[in-house]
């Protein structure tokens, strides 16, 4: 029996009813408009949240790293990679779990072969090594110990299918903590395999770090480049982009910022770019004055002054009020390699304070756009935003709210492919700081671009853990007074269920049918009524007499809006997944 048969048998039996398929779309809208409660509708903006993920145990560090994957298990969904940092105090070594972007589930945990190689510290998507037709996965662990010595440092890569180790880079040397920073550049030196180049660090007298670039072959782990910066504890290297070819010589580039870097006497901080074909450096790039922190973040957004040759924004703090803010974005010329505009996104003092970093396309007009994470002054120490920008117009064009301000000190911030499948990729963030300073558990989220009808802040439930899955519905103006109720199923999304000329996103099962006979044991409300804009809030939850008897089950589940007066069915919402066990 399956557990979803289990749990409609044996959990809450159902009255007799109907076959489902049998129902009419309106005596299926007449059944829910019987029990059609007003909803206590909050004001809510349009709905973005895809996935809330937050550390499972004391010192989990989740958000320390993660990447897109692409379609690992071939069910048409994007999946990714959220890194979890070492527990120091437990000993614990660093991980990456590898997460469904159907269901939202972990699918696997790459756990760090020992405790203090910093593993996880760094992770990032790799084209098909193994000829499986699946991306791989590489992952930084800057304090390994090699057959090069010790904490020489590694990139690991592994498969994305089997998730075996199919190689290990090492680091050139004892003590060069290879790993700092990652980023995969195209095949450099034309054996058919994509290359890495990775930052490192090596402690010199007294206390100090001497900071690098590191270029190796993905196929070999020869070293193909090794620049170190002649100057101490200027983070050269820990912040680089592959722009692709900006020289014109066929071979991609690469950009490296050292954001503590002096400059004629001043620590304005600067970018260097560099031939990866000839190994010189093409630029320098440097902030007005000191304390500018130049090369805070490096954002690639495309050819935005169509020259043929892709642009990049260079994020660098200004002054404002005689304090240093986290707040200007150069444009640089991937031709010319001059700054061709300067540009404050935010509205206020405190506008990227937290982190700026490519977003995905979120206008259509075939570039990709600039998120920045802020802080916000407010009760309590006010909260962070997540503000999404065209690259080509400078027009805002979303603003999430992520809730405390210490989320927009973000630990990671990356594209991570289009998780929902809805066309458009979505973005993965996560800041170790979030949550309970005592605890550090971490927090990782998963956004989507583009508004959804139907948004959650939870996808799991289990013993010891949330009982509620809060729900926000967003239906737009046009369905404002209109009634909604859930639908629900075990089965999955695909191909999804006909009424008449509407397409619902579940498939029909026996939690389809219970959720019609539990009516409100489950959801607070399951129908109702939309407020003045169309939007509404639910809840979906476990009666703590009942949680202990639900079998493992992932569910899914979606609303249905129809008209008032008509009870025509007029829009069903995007479906909601839920894990519980």
């Amino acid at each position: 029996m399956l557990p979803h048969e289990k749990l409609h048998n044996t959990v809450l039996p159902m009255q007799r009813l109907l076959s489902f398929r049998a129902m009419s779309p309106r005596v299926l809208v007449a059944r829910f408009c019987l029990v059609a409660l007003l909803c206590l509708a909050g004001q809510v903006g349009a709905q973005h949240s895809l996935f809330t993920y937050r550390g499972q145990q004391k010192n989990d560090f989740l958000g320390k790293s993660g990447c897109g994957l692409g379609d690992l298990n071939g069910d048409g969904f994007a999946d990714f990679a959220i890194g979890c940092q070492e527990d120091f105090l437990g000993k614990r070594p660093g991980r990456v779990r590898i997460y469904s972007g159907y269901t939202g589930t972990v699918l696997h945990e790459i756990v760090g072969p020992s405790f203090g190689m910093l593993f996880g510290h760094h992770c990032a998507r790799v084209p098909d090594l193994d000829r499986d037709t699946v991306d791989e996965i590489a992952i930084a662990a800057p304090n390994s110990t090699t057959s090069n010595g010790a904490r020489s440092g590694a990139i690991r890569i592994y498969s994305g299918k089997s998730f075996a180790l199919i190689r290990e880079l090492p680091g050139g040397r004892a003590g060069q903590r290879f790993g700092q920073s990652l980023v995969i550049l195209g095949d450099i030196d034309g054996d058919g395999v994509v290359d890495f180049a990775a930052g490192t660090s090596r402690l010199v007298y007294p206390f100090t770090n001497i900071h690098g670039v590191r270029v190796v072959s993905g196929r070999t782990g020869k070293q193909l480049y090794h620049w170190e910066d002649k100057q101490r504890a200027s983070e050269f290297g820990l912040v680089m982009a592959a722009p692709g070819d900006l020289d014109g010589d066929a071979v991609p580039d690469l950009i490296v910022s050292a954001r503590r870097g002096f400059h004629r006497g001043q620590q304005t901080g600067y970018v260097r770019v560099f031939s990866l074909k000839s190994g010189r450096e093409l630029a320098r790039l440097s902030g007005d004055s000191a304390y500018d922190l130049y090369g805070e973040s490096l954002l690639l957004p495309g050819d935005l002054n169509r020259d043929g040759v892709a642009d990049f924004f260079v994020a660098r703090r200004e002054k404002i009020n005689n304090r240093r803010l986290y707040g200007l974005l150069d444009l640089i010329s991937g031709k010319t390699l001059r700054r061709i505009d300067s540009w404050r996104p935010g509205q206020n003092a405190l506008s990227l304070l937290g982190t700026a970093f490519t977003a995905p396309d979120a206008d259509g007009d075939g570039l990709l756009d600039v998120a920045s994470l802020e802080r916000r002054a407010g009760p309590k120490g006010g909260y962070g935003l997540l503000r999404v920008f065209s690259a080509s117009s400078k027009r805002l064009l979303r603003s999430i709210r992520i809730g405390g301000a210490n989320r927009s000190r973000s630990s990671l911030a990356c594209i991570a492919g289009d998780v929902n499948g809805d066309g458009h990729d979505d973005i993965l963030y996560g800041s170790i700081f979030a949550g309970s300073n005592s605890q550090n558990l971490g927090l990782a989220k998963l956004w989507s671009v583009r508004p959804m009808r139907l948004s959650a802040d939870e996808h799991h439930l289990f013993a010891g853990g949330s009982k509620y899955q809060w729900l926000q519905l967003d239906a737009g103006v046009a369905h404002a007074g209109d009634f909604f109720f859930f639908v629900g199923t075990a089965s999955g999304t695909k191909p999804g269920l006909q009424l008449g000329s509407l397409h619902v996103p579940i498939q029909v099962d026996a939690v389809t049918k219970l959720y019609f006979a539990a009516r409100d044991s489950l959801f607070a409300p399951s129908s109702g009524l939309l407020d003045a804009a169309g939007r509404g809030t639910s809840s979906f939850f476990l009666p703590p007499e009942l949680s202990h008897k639900f079998p493992p089950l992932q569910l899914w589940h979606c609303f249905v809006v129809a008209d008032r007066n008509t009870l025509q069915l007029r829009l069903a919402s995007n479906a909601v997944p839920l894990r519980v066990n």
